[in-house]
This record gives structure tokens, sequence and C-alpha cells, in this order.
């Protein structure tokens, strides 16, 4: 079960706030979701990160882990998934493709909000959420945890992203991807300021072999 809290402070000031999990006691300080919609026979797919309130003493980051993932193929039972997490995971924000008007109507009835993912118009968009991923989960620096029963690694590890191919057509990594870069990019204040350095390095690469 996942709480919203309110640090105590006994001078009254600097008041935090984080939400707990109360089965392990783990803080986290952001919990987001990413909503993939399903496309051409591919299931929608639907990811929860959540990032830890404590910095790792090692990496000097705050690890960010995958809290649940869930394919649906049809809308109703993605939209029906995306109320579960919202509610058991007290879900802070949930980003994804805004533009795509058919879903957003459905989002609307449900009450749901969803906040337009970074990166969205961007043309490289699939190869900077790969070389993110890449860079988040690299050997010493593996600041993205995905767990024992993710099954994401799996798929990352058999996509190659081809030039100017849309990340639509990967739902896991579409999911993936929006929440992983609401977070990298909203953690340090001071990476929120510059945005369009940050995506512009993300997107350096024209193409990644693989995760």
């Amino acid at each position: 079960m996942f709480e919203r809290k309110i640090s105590d402070n006994p001078l009254g000031y600097d008041t935090k706030r984080y939400t707990e999990d109360t089965a392990t006691g783990r803080r986290y300080r952001f919990i987001v979701g990413g909503f993939a919609w399903p496309l051409k026979g591919k299931p929608g797919h639907i990811v929860v990160l959540g990032e830890d309130d404590q910095e790792d003493a090692v990496l000097r980051k705050h690890p960010i882990r995958v809290l649940a993932e869930c394919p649906k193929e049809s809308v109703i039972d993605l939209l029906q998934k995306g109320l579960d997490c919202n509610k058991q995971f007290c879900v802070d924000e949930w980003v994804g493709d805004t533009e795509n008007m058919a879903m957003m109507g459905f989002m609307d009835k449900i009450s749901l909000p969803l906040s337009k993912a970074k990166m969205i118009d961007d043309l490289h968009q699939f190869e900077g959420f790969l070389n993110m991923i890449k860079e988040c989960t690299a050997p010493g620096k593996k600041v993205l945890q995905f767990g024992q029963e993710s099954r994401l690694p799996d798929y990352l590890h058999e996509v190659t992203a081809t030039k100017g191919e849309s990340v639509e057509n990967h739902p896991p990594v579409a999911a993936l991807g929006y929440a992983l870069a609401e977070i990298y990019l909203r953690s340090d204040p001071s990476a929120v300021q510059r945005d369009n350095e940050i995506l512009n390095k993300i997107v350096e690469a024209r193409c990644v072999d693989g995760i």
C-alpha cells in the first residue's frame, strides 16, 4: 500500500511531501506513469516509475524503480489498469501522447489527467529514449532498477531504433521513455532549466544498436 505523507519537523519548517510504500518503508519523492496507446495490433502499455526519496551514496543520484508494467490490448482495459495503478501507487503525474485526440477523449471520460510527454515532438524521440535508458542502466551508473520480474530488459535487448521510426511502434519503450524522461529532466532543477541542451545531448547518436 502506498500513502502520501508529509515529513514531520519539530521546528515547523522545511516540511517535505513524499509517498511511502508502507509494506517496505521505502519513500519516493516522485511517482510518474507512462501511457502508451495500442497500435496496429500491438498492446498498449503502462509503466509506473518511482524515484527514491533517498539519494544513493555511491551513485550520488536518486534510484528510479519500476513499480508496475502492464500491456493491455484494449483501450478500455488499459484505462482501467491506469485507474488501478493511480490508486495503488498514488501516481503524481501521468505522461504520454496527448496529441492522439481519440485516446484523449477516453482519458477525459475517466477523469485521469495526462500531461504531454517530453520530446513528444522530437523526430529523434525513439533514439533519444533508447540512449537515455542506456545511460540510466550503464554499469556503475545503474540508476534505473527494473526488478527481477520485469520483462522490460528482455524487450529492450530485442529493439533497435531505425532512423525516423516512431517510438509509438514500440509501446513498452514509449511508456518507459515517457515516464523516465519526466523524472530524468525533473529530478535536477538545473536540468529542467536546460531542457533543450539536455535533449540535444540525448539525441546526438543517429541510431542505437541495442541496450
